[in-house]
């Protein structure tokens, strides 16, 4: 039986909810991330992962995921559900996160040569207007993003180095009615930025990782660029309804990464990553900064 798998994490940072939530983007990384670059002999694979990382006001953001893969020769589905916690300095919310549904098809070109199409959807299923005291709390708090967004990458990889792609776009502003002026006699809320009526641009994603493989353990470390394609990617609604733009001068988030997946048993598989930025989006309203993510999960295949 060849190894399970050969992760491929694009994490923030979070990214990222890898992910929603749980990577520095919203849901591209997360969708690529449980990817695996070779066809798969077993049909059914469950996968189980922990993420945590650190948001704005340093937010305690912990995703975990549950996936379901089918596999079919070289085609496959996928089926990933997040549940989100977070706590910080204005409180605590939780539930589920933004359901992800994806097909891919791999492509093998040669001996050291395999690529990947991959193509999904992320629902609005997560609550994105959670609120406390009757108030609604910052988008770093919650555990979806209130969008529906169309997911494309793509993965290569070539003998030990992987090369991946990834595009997100959604046409929907955020449900999330977060404004300061809710909050105006608690200074902390002050800090994190307003996502009333939030309209993302797309996400571009760029990643390169080099892989060292042993018998039953397979380490890497990598580089991830996230772009947002428009300086005027967020429009916001306030009390009044009017309409204003939010214009950013650093659109590139970039992550480096690190990680290893050891095969357990022949049926069972263990990952372990970690990210950190060295280069963040210097707006936020979208809750999506991380300034330290990390992930421990399982694979099981039936």
């Amino acid at each position: 039986m060849s190894k399970i798998l050969i992760v491929v994490l694009f994490s923030l940072l979070a990214p990222a909810h890898l992910i929603s939530q749980g990577c520095s983007d919203a849901g591209v990384c997360s969708m690529l991330s449980d990817k695996d670059l070779q066809p798969a002999e077993e049909k059914y694979i469950v996968g189980l992962s922990q993420y945590f990382g650190v948001g704005d006001e340093n937010t305690a953001v912990f995703n975990t995921l549950l996936a379901f893969d089918y596999r079919s020769e070289n085609m496959d589905v996928s089926v990933i559900i997040p549940y989100v916690y977070t706590n910080g300095n204005l409180g605590c919310l939780s539930g589920l996160g933004d359901i992800k549904i994806a097909g891919g098809f791999t492509g093998t070109l040669g001996e050291d040569l395999v690529i990947k199409f991959i193509a999904g959807v992320k629902f609005a299923s997560g609550e994105a207007n959670g609120k406390r005291y009757g108030r609604s709390m910052p988008m770093v708090y919650q555990p979806g993003l209130g969008t529906s967004d169309l997911l494309l990458g793509a993965s290569l990889r070539l003998s030990t180095w992987t090369f991946g792609v990834g595009f997100q776009y959604t046409k929907d502003k955020t449900t999330n009615e977060f404004r300061h002026e809710d909050w105006e006699n608690e200074e902390k809320a002050l800090h994190y930025n307003q996502s009333s009526g939030l309209r993302r641009g797309a996400d571009f994603m760029f990643s390169v990782d080099k892989f060292v493989n042993f018998d039953e353990t397979s380490i890497y470390g990598g580089i991830q660029l996230i772009h947002r394609n428009d300086d005027k990617n967020v429009i916001r609604y306030n009390l009044d309804s009017e309409k204003y733009e939010v214009v950013e001068q650093n659109l590139t988030t970039i992550n480096v990464r690190a990680g290893l997946t050891n095969n357990l048993t022949e049926y069972a598989a263990l990952h372990l990553d970690a990210a950190l930025p060295i280069l963040a989006r210097d707006y936020a309203a979208d809750g999506l900064r991380r300034s330290f993510s990390a992930a421990l999960g399982l694979k099981f295949s039936l």
